[in-house]
């Protein structure tokens, strides 16, 4: 669980894996007030919906 915030690598297990998605996947970006003071780059942002 702490490594759910680093990129995953060779060496990363399946649920590490699947832990940096979801938690990349669950920030709604798209929706949040602070988005045009956010130090997130555009590319770093969660801007789509997946369902």
């Amino acid at each position: 669980i702490r490594n759910h915030r680093r990129k995953p690598d060779a060496n990363s297990t399946a649920l590490e894996r699947l832990l940096y998605e979801a938690d990349k996947q669950s920030r709604l970006c798209l929706f949040c007030k602070a988005k045009a003071q956010c130090k997130w780059s555009d590319e770093k942002k969660n801007l789509t919906l997946q369902y």
